[in-house]
């Protein structure tokens, strides 16, 4: 008869955790003093969790009590969590430095991972992708772990049958519709990104044979484009009055995305229209700026809604910018005052507001134009890919001012 475990073992972790009104509790075998394992933790652990219990409900009485023992569930997780992050930052400052004293056979998968990890978060601290797409790693990572599941295995086992076996469940997965084709193309990538790292970091001596095998991977999938009426958008904008208008507007203006407006600086704006590289060109060489010409009312809300602030023209209530996205202790925190506006707005109205599908409208409005097409990849902010985009499909300003002039006849805004 096995015996009752008064909490869960995590295996990640190699710890104890139990969520108990509505509070996540944390306990170690070492802080139980007991060898790090299951078997060898459980009595000590019940006898722990009994205890523990008992003061909790004891604390439900006495609110100071309470306040406090809230403040000590928190700080055992941040602990946990500090932990792993400076076991990952030391060993992976090991690996760059080629520490003699540490061998391949010393490191472990999940070890690994963290430093891998690491590594990423150093490369977007730099500048060199941004919060999303390290939140992005992140998640993959996690989503790896969990299907290996063995974080104190050798790194052997990471060999060509393993990833066969991996690729066999993304496709089964996609098959079932548990998972997007997209994420399962992009989770088998990180896989192949983090197998190439251990072996560029010397902490494997060979890649699997199969690594570059065409059969190893996940089949694109052609999916129907997804396109919105301009009437609909229409509506939303009418629907709309103050900040919230205007960020649908500035949308559909200047096909701009939440980190668009949120980066717009008062240099961009000037008579009447906005001249800027987009942000995700922003710092490419030779980019060209792109020409907005604001319609009437996009630029009157602008000028009502303008801030005090010495660079940003639009701010939060608090003075932050009106989207930002940054990794805090290495997790993605997304403040986004434009969202939440239009939500609440979609949720009023009974329908629901979809700012991406803005962008698309009016860049397929210009697409299908029979002399404007050309021009959609400008508008759009793309950086230029061939000469054809550098010179054929660069407007003057005046012909980006007509192009944008037509566009607002569409909207009913000129």
């Amino acid at each position: 008869m096995a015996k009752r475990e008064l909490m869960g073992w995590e295996k990640r972790g190699k710890r104890w955790v139990k969520r108990y009104k509505g509070t996540l509790y944390y306990v170690s075998p070492q802080k139980l003093g007991c060898p790090p394992t299951k078997e060898g933790s459980r009595e000590k652990m019940n006898q722990h969790w009994v205890t523990r219990m008992a003061e909790i409900d004891a604390a439900d009485e006495d609110p100071e009590a309470k306040r406090l023992d809230g403040i000590n569930a928190q700080l055992e997780k941040i602990v946990a969590i500090r932990e792993r992050q400076v076991r990952a930052y030391d060993a992976a400052i090991a690996v760059m430095n080629e520490d003699e004293q540490s061998t391949p056979n010393d490191y472990r998968i999940g070890l690994c991972f963290d430093m891998f990890l690491a590594q990423k978060l150093k490369h977007h601290e730099e500048g060199a992708f941004g919060a999303d797409r390290y939140s992005n790693y992140r998640n993959h990572v996690k989503a790896l772990r969990e299907w290996i599941n063995l974080d104190d295995a050798p790194l052997d086992i990471l060999n060509a049958t393993l990833l066969v076996d991996l690729t066999a469940y993304f496709r089964g997965a996609v098959k079932k519709r548990i998972m997007s084709w997209q994420t399962a193309k992009a989770r088998l990538g990180v896989y192949k990104q983090f197998i190439q790292w251990l072996y560029e970091s010397e902490l494997i001596e060979h890649l699997p044979r199969n690594i570059d095998n065409p059969a190893i991977s996940i089949k694109s999938q052609t999916t129907a484009v997804r396109t919105m009426d301009v009437a609909e958008v229409c509506k939303w904008i009418a629907d709309a009055d103050g900040l919230a208008e205007l960020y649908l507007l500035l949308m559909a203006n200047c096909l701009y995305g939440h980190s668009d407006i949120a980066a717009l600086r008062w240099e961009d704006w000037k008579d009447g229209a906005i001249e800027k590289p987009r942000v995700k060109t922003g710092d490419w060489d030779n980019v060209p700026t792109t020409y907005y010409k604001l319609w009437p009312q996009t630029q009157r809300l602008l000028k009502e809604h303008k801030s005090n602030d010495p660079n940003l023209v639009l701010v939060s209530r608090n003075g932050t910018p009106v989207a930002i996205r940054t990794i805090v202790d290495g997790k993605l925190k997304n403040n986004n005052a434009i969202r939440n506006m239009l939500f609440k707005l979609g949720k009023k109205m009974g329908y629901k507001i979809e700012p991406k599908m803005i962008r698309k409208c009016s860049a397929n409005l210009i697409d299908n134009h029979r002399d404007y097409g050309r021009y959609a990849s400008y508008f759009l902010g793309h950086a230029p890919r061939s000469i054809k985009d550098r010179h054929y499909a660069t407007p003057t300003k005046d012909v980006a001012a007509e192009v944008i002039a037509w566009l607002g006849e569409q909207y009913k805004q000129v």
